[in-house]
């Protein structure tokens, strides 16, 4: 259980993060190993017969304070600080050890409440919509709420098979489902932050403070060996009225015989990993953990609505070895799949202010002037499929209008390796860390088949395991220019380009110790220091603003 507040302090050229934490796995004991001495109690327990519910409750306040992290620049205003509190209610309830001498049923619901103080309503933001005035299709926009919301974060019924089959053997297989987290991994390749992904993919990104629908399979094959995990999760779901699946969200697919979005477009993603330790005697322990997960992710928004759909996999394989005082461990994986873009009608009615009167017009449609063409009777068909690829309609000039089908293959990789060696009679661990996750330019840039580099991760917010990144990893405050899209002399606020703070395009080196004092042993109180540096691994243009918002680029 950590004390309710962290204090991080980013500069131009260093970051420094100081925290103060009271862990409840423990600290060293004289013999090396740790225990959990003198641990005040945290849950309140109530039982009855073969029944136990448990209640437990968790808070933490962060503060943070920021200077200059997003362009390094103090001529702009590029500051920020704020006060967070995250507040963590959650109820367990188990029946049947007595009886079987494990848990027959298990059942937890959390509930959170999470705001920013004096902002409550920046952690409830509703989805974003796009709304229609006569013809024209009005930006998109969302709302926020007023008042600090509490919701439910995890909901699920787990069983144990053995207990309803009169199984005797001691390999027990459980199934889980409701609104759970679950990650493959250290959670870089699928990870339980549900909703955290790339803007600018076919990728489901709405941020969700929640963990998704699933259904879990897993038990163990061989004893104190083998365990396995197969997982379904269901992130979106298309299908659920008739308004979702006969609607004309698909009317500007170029090529499509009909415009119906229609049924079984959903978000599916299915994983499998396996656990294997091996004791190797005087030489230490071994744990292997290999995984595959498919991400099916269909009628996806890049530009419009159901335009894309990402089918995205990735394998991988970590491991983790342990001997004496000493701890290594790593994992490497790989992306395959593609994400697939169709060819569509960008042409759309809009408003705008023409010699002081608001009419509607047409975004990719010009006049002899240049100027965008006003919607008139005759050129309603102009959005028609069968006009779309033509230069000119009605003796106006398309510009930009089509966009033609193309895919981008999934070809990313990253790795991470770390380690740690207790110092016993002095109470301290060292460790050290490195990894990385290739990086690639804003594949919108071109709109051709292609392979794109840069690592995907689904639902990933890995902030480092032995040495914890507390900025660049777990704030993510500091922007990394991936795909600046400004021209010179564009306005900073108006088109701020496409900021990736996932984990990709990164290349890390790193350390760190933790000191576990004598005399505050019996309060576990631990001082810890980190220290890392980070490059990118895709070159980008340099930006350059100006102190009225313009902005430059240069290599």
């Amino acid at each position: 259980m950590s004390l309710p507040a962290k204090l991080l302090i980013a500069a131009p050229m260093s970051l420094l993060a100081l925290s103060l934490a009271t862990p409840a796995d423990a600290f060293f004991s004289k013999s090396g190993h740790k225990h959990r001495a003198h641990v005040l109690p945290d849950n309140f327990t109530l039982r009855k017969k073969n029944a136990t519910l448990t209640l437990h409750g968790k808070a933490k306040t962060e503060y943070a304070d920021s200077h200059y992290p997003v362009f390094l620049n103090k001529n702009y205003p590029d500051e920020y600080n704020y006060f967070k509190t995250t507040l963590d209610l959650s109820s367990n309830f188990a029946w049947g050890r007595k009886k079987f001498g494990y848990n027959a049923v298990d059942a937890s619901l959390v509930l959170r409440h999470k705001s920013y103080w004096g902002e409550a309503g920046r952690t409830n933001i509703t989805d974003e919509n796009q709304t229609k005035v006569c013809d024209s299709l009005m930006k998109a926009h969302s709302h926020e709420s007023s008042k600090p919301v509490v919701w439910i974060k995890e909901a699920w019924l787990s069983t144990t098979l053995n207990a309803w089959g009169d199984l005797r053997t001691k390999n027990k297989q459980t199934i889980k489902a409701g609104f759970f987290p679950f990650k493959i991994g250290r959670g870089i390749s699928l990870g339980d932050s549900y909703g955290t992904a790339y803007k600018f993919l076919a990728i489901y990104s709405k941020n969700n403070d929640f963990s998704p629908a699933g259904i879990l399979f897993s038990g163990t094959i061989l004893k104190d060996r083998l365990d396995y995990d197969f997982y379904y999760g269901l992130l979106e779901n298309k299908s659920t009225t008739v308004e979702q699946t006969f609607n004309h969200k698909k009317a500007n697919h170029i090529g499509r015989n009909d415009p119906w979005s229609g049924s079984g477009r959903d978000n599916e993603v299915f994983a499998g990993q396996l656990h294997y330790k091996h004791d190797l005697g005087k030489r230490g322990n071994v744990v292997a953990n290999p995984y595959i997960m498919y991400n099916r992710a269909l009628d996806q928004k890049i530009e419009f609505d159901a335009d894309s759909k990402s089918e995205l996999g990735t394998m991988g394989v970590g491991f983790e070895y342990s001997r004496n005082r000493l701890e290594v461990g790593g994992e490497i994986a790989h992306n395959f799949g593609q994400e697939l873009l169709y060819k569509i009608d960008r042409n759309i009615v809009q408003l705008e202010s023409k010699d002081g009167i608001v009419k509607e017009v047409y975004s990719h449609l010009l006049d002899s002037n240049s100027a965008t063409a006003v919607r008139t009777d005759s050129l309603i068909a102009s959005v028609a499929a069968t006009e779309a690829t033509a230069a000119t309609v009605g003796g106006y000039t398309a510009t930009n209008r089509v966009r033609p089908g193309h895919q981008n293959k999934y070809r990313g990789m990253m790795f991470v390796l770390d380690g740690t060696y207790k110092f016993e009679k002095r109470n301290v661990a060292a460790s050290v860390c490195c990894g990385y996750a290739s990086g690639d330019a804003n594949p919108r840039l071109s709109e051709t088949d292609k392979d794109y580099h840069g690592f995907v991760g689904l639902n990933e917010f890995y902030t480092g395991k032995r040495v914890p990144s507390v900025i660049i990893l777990d704030a993510r405050t500091l922007n990394r220019p991936l795909t600046f899209s400004g021209a010179a002399g564009t306005v900073l606020s108006q088109k701020p380009g496409m900021n990736d703070n996932s984990f990709t395009d990164i290349i890390f080196f790193g350390k760190g110790s933790v000191w576990y004092p004598k005399f505050w042993s019996d309060k576990q109180l631990c001082i810890a220091s980190n220290s890392l540096t980070f490059w990118k691994d895709h070159k980008a243009p340099k930006v350059i603003v100006a102190t009225d918002g313009t902005v430059s680029t240069s290599t």
